[in-house]
């Protein structure tokens, strides 16, 4: 086999041809089926990278030398994974991730419909076209494709995703798990949403914990004997009417704490029969309820102990 790839490279064989490949494709492919050790074609694939000038020749020269190598290693692939093989195993993935090692793979390892991620870049002033993530629905193992390995776009290599060196270098390999990358590549906004949700959330807690002392569902308050339980702290008591109906308007004299800035105090309004229907725990700041029950106004105030007079049965 290795004379056969220095015939291929040999500047007296002239020049190579899709025939030419195409025949030492076919003779790899024999020598797949009986060669058991996946060393042999790893090493004729580094010894035939090793032989090729790179630096020389036609595009399309390359291009053919690269269909030779990639030949081999697949072989390489073929056999190996050949040898792993468990027909219990649920996933093929785990075995692709072995035999891929420390290096790269020419098969796919995974099904390419199960991308979760495709980006272009550019990388120390090299343009990437774009780079894949893929991961496998069964065992949730990820990979890297590569559409650009050793600078050359003529075809693709599959990396297990923590040992893509391309992703090392963009800093986005530092776990298996790529998406720790979107934390680090907008981690500022992150920290400035959830810096904003967080003053948010306790803005809220502080302007309403305040007023949780008035509320009366809270403490089971439905009627007037329960709120006369609840609060007896009351010296201004109004009575309004509303369409030919008395309401007894009662407020507070304790307001909210003054680091919440409060407009005024509470007030609760109860009809004659003693149902409370009605209250708000900053009078100065609601205005419809102060424009409905007028209770910040001295029009209609009673004395304190007038109250229980009010009620009907």
């Amino acid at each position: 086999m290795r004379a056969l790839l220095d015939g291929i490279l040999a500047p007296s064989s002239g020049a190579v041809d899709d025939a030419r490949v195409d025949a030492v494709v076919v003779r790899i492919r024999d020598l797949v089926a009986v060669e058991t050790d996946p060393q042999v074609f790893a090493d004729l694939a580094d010894y035939f990278h090793s032989q090729v000038d790179w630096e020389s020749g036609s595009n399309e020269q390359k291009a053919h030398c690269i269909a030779i190598w990639k030949a081999l290693r697949a072989a390489r692939e073929t056999v190996a994974f050949a040898a792993l093989s468990d027909p219990k195993a649920s996933c093929a993935c785990a075995r692709w991730r072995q035999v891929a090692g420390d290096t790269w793979l020419v098969h796919a390892p995974v099904d390419e419909s199960q991308l979760i991620e495709r980006v272009t870049f550019d990388w120390h002033s090299i343009r990437f076209d774009e780079y894949s993530i893929y991961r496998c629905p069964t065992c949730k193992t990820y990979w890297h494709k590569d559409y650009n390995p050793y600078s050359n776009p003529s075809y693709v290599a599959y990396w297990p995703y923590d040992r893509s060196p391309n992703a090392k270098a963009m800093g986005v390999a530092k776990k298996t798990n790529p998406y720790a990358r979107l934390w680090r590549a907008k981690r500022w906004r992150w920290a400035v949403g959830i810096s904003i949700l967080g003053l948010l959330v306790s803005s809220y807690l502080q302007l309403n914990a305040p007023f949780a002392k008035f509320n009366p569902h809270r403490h089971g308050v439905v009627d007037w004997q329960g709120f006369k339980t609840w609060r007896s702290d009351f010296s201004i008591v109004k009575i309004r009417s509303i369409d030919a109906n008395q309401y007894l308007v009662v407020v507070l004299n304790e307001q909210p704490n003054l680091w919440i800035l409060p407009s005024g105090p509470s007030a609760y309004v109860f009809d004659r029969r003693g149902k409370l229907i009605d209250w708000a725990a900053d009078i100065g700041d609601n205005n419809v309820f102060d424009e409905k029950w007028q209770a910040q106004g001295h029009a209609g105030e009673i004395a304190p102990t007038e109250v229980d007079g009010f009620f009907r049965p």
